[in-house]
């Protein structure tokens, strides 16, 4: 490992080696705190190696020194959480160079949260080396390299909110991926792809799907009769059929998914890409077939997918909210109801999804439900929501709730000098006998326009912060 003031962190990621590495390496590139002290407490060979803003030349350092047939390689802000058992196992059979292990982002409370899988046990045999001044790569002697995946199981504490504000990885690594790309290296078709698939996942919004598309171009151009089976290559291609699906560009998006899917095996995120397009296409029984794919239990990814990271878990919360809209349309209203929560559990901050999921239970007659998933909703119930607001309203009163008739009451009447539906609804209501059962037909502007929300044609997918694919060392 490489390291520089890692007290933080570094102690629990030697103590959870313990047992499995023989030796442990340690490359210091100018600690000022407790880092080298630490290391060498727990029998760590460590070196001195002035920071040169290039990650392979520090770990090329560590290459040197190691005396061993195999190399562990982790971040002091990583620990190995379990299958330590499983590393030493599989370092004793001969017919692989390279293993993946699964590692889960801890979040700030504690709690594991995105998992992915990345190579980080390599064999050590003459001319294995690091290249890349960023996001550095192993390169091996000898082509093809056989891989798998180690049951092992990394936690990575790095993205914890405060470490990464601390550490300010975005503005470094931005910086170091634009002297990157001018590197004499970058030259190499393959180490380019990498350093532009990582700027591109620097950018958001527009800018983002601009990257990508300039990305998507250059491996084209590259490679016309189909680009080197490279992780981080299948992985931004995946992403970036994902970015054209969220700008409603579906064909396209269909036609890379298909590719991808036919080239390098399945993968729940592409078959939700293709159920997605088709179902804009008007095509239905194609759309739920492709969702079926998408969410097998236990989900199918392929051995080349499964080498960069894919959220998974977001692919199939896609996925079921896709197929709760088809099941709607298609008369299942009740099978939807399902597949709506366990969309809604996923993103729980995606409003859209949550009022898809309430105007489903409206139309169902389960008013009392319907209400209570807008109420579970912070934001619904904190910040004014027009559209969200005249429908809590109206649920209230078909639930016969005096005390929640009172909160969206207000919430409306504070929405009626600028909001004109707003303002009809309460003339509505205080034109009516508040002794009498009411229907939702009695409201005929909400029950139109939740109506209108079950046609999965026409549903424009909310996009997403979270990224649907990475690579990561």
């Amino acid at each position: 490992m490489i390291a520089r003031d890692e007290e933080r962190f570094l102690e629990q990621c030697l103590k959870s080696v313990e047992g499995v590495a023989d030796e442990i390496i340690l490359v210091d590139t100018g600690s000022s705190d407790r880092t080298v002290g630490i290391a060498e407490r727990y029998g760590a060979k460590v070196s001195h190696f002035p920071w040169g803003d290039d990650f392979a030349a520090a770990r090329n350092q560590a290459v040197e020194r190691a005396t061993g047939e195999w190399m562990l390689v982790l971040d002091p802000d990583e620990r190995l959480a379990e299958g330590g058992p499983a590393i030493r196992e599989a370092i004793a059979q001969p017919d692989w160079e390279t293993g993946y292990l699964r590692f889960a982002n801890v979040e700030d409370n504690g709690s594991p949260g995105h998992e992915w899988t990345a190579p980080r046990l390599y064999r050590l045999r003459p001319g294995v080396r690091f290249v890349g001044r960023i996001h550095e790569q192993v390169v091996h002697p000898s082509y093809p390299i056989r891989s798998r995946l180690i049951d092992a199981r990394v936690y990575h504490y790095g993205y914890q909110a405060s470490v990464y504000a601390e550490r300010n990885k975005k503005e470094r690594n931005a910086r170091l991926l634009e002297q990157a790309l001018r590197d004499p290296e970058a030259q190499d078709p393959l180490l380019r792809t990498n350093y532009l698939f990582h700027w591109a996942n620097l950018a958001k919004d527009r800018e983002l799907l601009e990257r990508y598309q300039d990305l998507a171009a250059y491996i084209a151009r590259t490679w016309p009769q189909g680009a080197p089976r490279a992780p981080w290559i299948t992985g931004a291609l995946a992403e970036y059929a994902r970015l054209l699906n969220d700008v409603g560009r579906h064909q396209e998006s269909l036609e890379l998914a298909e590719r991808l899917l036919e080239r390098h095996g399945e993968s729940p995120m592409l078959h939700y890409l293709a159920a997605r397009a088709r179902a804009a296409e008007g095509d239905l029984p194609g759309a739920e077939a492709e969702v079926g794919r998408a969410l097998a239990s236990p989900p199918e990814v392929s051995e080349e997918h499964r080498q960069y990271t894919q959220d998974i878990r977001l692919a199939q919360g896609r996925a079921r909210f896709l197929l709760a809209l088809i099941q709607e349309k298609t008369g299942r209203g009740e099978e939807a109801i399902q597949h709506y929560r366990a969309a809604v559990d996923e993103e729980p901050d995606q409003e859209m999804m949550r009022s898809h999921y309430a105007c489903a239970l409206t139309r169902l007659g389960r008013y009392p439900e319907a209400l209570g998933v807008l109420e579970t909703s912070a934001t619904m119930v904190n910040n004014p929501q027009p559209g969200a607001d005249c429908l809590g309203l109206v649920l209230a009163v078909l639930a016969q709730s005096v005390s929640r008739l009172v909160i969206w009451g207000e919430k409306v009447q504070r929405l009626a000098p600028d909001y004109p539906p707003a303002a009809r609804l309460l003339e509505r209501l205080a034109s009516f006998d508040p002794r009498r059962q009411f229907q939702l037909q009695d409201f005929p502007e909400v029950a139109a326009a939740i109506e209108l929300e079950a046609e999965p044609g026409r549903v424009r997918m909310p996009q997403t912060g979270r990224k649907s694919t990475a690579f990561r060392q």
